[in-house]
């Protein structure tokens, strides 16, 4: 039986299957909340400074720091529901006679950190080309300090 908890101020939870008790931080005492929202909020912008690496590294047509940035099980899925390896995506870079070329935008950015896990979900645009913007979700994960992108998964918007 899946079983919902949602957390209440005096250290209860409700749950679907009765109350549950979870620790609470003390009345006033946020150092703990605090140095883990500090920690979330570091993570997360080592992690958007990663996205923002990869994404200046491939229309920048710069296989070499691309290929630093992806993991080498780095996997991409295309709108077309193709799947690619890191060494395909880095020759179909490489091939690709369009780059380099100024880089898309990026909006509606939203980073979940996860211990040394990151998913990263964003609407990937560019105004002035007559092509569908993409939804993309990438996943990070953190190495010996270094945020290394493994996956990333792409949609067409529908406009």
């Amino acid at each position: 039986m899946k079983q919902i908890v949602i957390a209440v101020t005096v250290g209860l939870a409700l749950s679907v299957s009765g109350i549950v008790a979870v620790p609470a931080v003390a009345a006033g005492d946020r150092r703990p909340a605090a140095a883990a929202a500090r920690q979330a909020s570091e993570a997360e912008q080592q992690v958007r400074v990663a996205l923002q690496a990869q994404h200046f590294a491939y229309w920048g047509k710069d296989t070499a720091a691309f290929a630093r940035i992806a993991a080498d099980e780095f996997y991409r899925i295309g709108q077309d529901g193709a799947l690619t390896t890191k060494d395909q995506h880095l020759a179909a870079m490489q091939a690709d006679v369009n780059l380099p070329m100024a880089p898309s935008f990026h909006d509606d950015v939203r980073i979940r950190v996860y211990a040394g896990t990151a998913v990263v979900t964003l609407r990937d645009h560019r105004p002035a080309v007559p092509i569908p913007a993409t939804r993309s979700t990438y996943v990070f994960v953190n190495r010996g300090g270094t945020w290394q992108m493994v996956a990333l998964h792409q949609t067409a918007v529908v406009p």
